[in-house]
């Protein structure tokens, strides 16, 4: 199967006057990450610096950081998660718990004599919550 026909699987939540295709958004976040991009606004910077990426993926121009946010806030994360389960059947273990760490700095820390202050989230799939 196919990364395109996988992710044109997925339920696309979004109302009926879409303007990009699912699947050619997917697409775009999975290779900006996969090309070191760590954010939804580096992954639009990514998109506007590489136009020639667009065709290929379905899509006419660029999308924004909105569009980005937007659909990863009402996507089915299971429906994805089993989508790209079908492409990469390796990723996919019995009885393997899976742990995602997301860290982030807080604005205006660090500035002056102030410390930085930093946030780790580390989240457990198979719980459908945050271990710590």
């Amino acid at each position: 199967m196919t990364l395109r026909e996988a992710l044109s699987q997925v339920p696309d939540p979004r109302a009926h006057n879409r303007r990009y295709p699912l699947w050619g958004l997917l697409a775009l976040i999975l290779l900006a990450f996969l090309s070191r991009v760590d954010s939804l606004r580096g992954v639009a910077r990514f998109a506007r610096a590489h136009p020639h990426l667009l065709p290929h993926l379905g899509l006419r121009k660029p999308p924004g950081h909105t569009a980005l946010t937007e659909l990863l806030h009402r996507l089915d994360p299971q429906a994805l998660a089993q989508a790209l389960a079908a492409v990469f059947p390796e990723t996919e273990r019995e009885g393997e718990k899976v742990l995602v760490a997301d860290g982030k700095v807080l604005r205006g820390s660090g500035k002056g004599k102030s410390p930085q202050v930093r946030l780790v989230e580390v989240w457990a799939l198979s719980l459908g919550r945050t271990l710590a």
